[in-house]
C-alpha cells in the first residue's frame, strides 16, 4: 500500500514537472515574441519621442516612460531565462528575383 502511495506522488511530480517546463517554455516564447515583434518596437519609438510622462495636468511631477521592451528583458535576466529569437523571412525585392529569402541564409 506505501509503495502505490509512492508511485502514485512520483507519477505526479513527473507530471508536474513536465507542466511546469511546458510553461516555462511558454513564457519564453511569449517573452521573446514581444521582445521582437516589430509592432512593439515602433510604439517604442513613438513613446520616446513624445519624452516624459506627467502625472497631473500642472507638469510638475513627472517620470520617464517605461519601455516594454525593458521591463522584460530585465525580469527574464532576473529569472535566468534567455530569449528564442523569431524566425521571419525575408523577400528579396530586388530585380526580377523575387525569392523568399529565409532568416538561417543570412546568419
Amino acid at each position: 500500500m506505501f509503495q502505490q502511495a509512492e508511485r502514485d506522488t512520483d507519477t505526479r511530480v513527473m507530471k508536474l514537472e513536465r507542466r511546469v517546463g511546458g510553461l516555462e517554455n511558454v513564457v519564453v516564447k511569449l517573452c521573446s515574441a514581444l521582445l521582437y515583434c516589430d509592432d512593439v518596437a515602433l510604439m517604442e519609438r513613438q513613446a520616446r519621442r513624445v519624452g516624459d510622462i506627467y502625472l497631473d495636468a500642472d507638469f510638475e511631477t513627472i517620470r520617464r516612460p517605461r519601455m516594454l521592451r525593458q521591463e522584460l528583458m530585465s525580469m527574464m535576466n532576473t529569472n535566468n531565462m534567455s530569449t528564442k529569437p523569431l524566425m521571419y523571412t525575408w523577400q528579396n525585392l530586388g530585380g526580377n528575383n523575387r525569392s523568399r529569402i529565409n532568416q538561417d541564409e543570412i546568419e
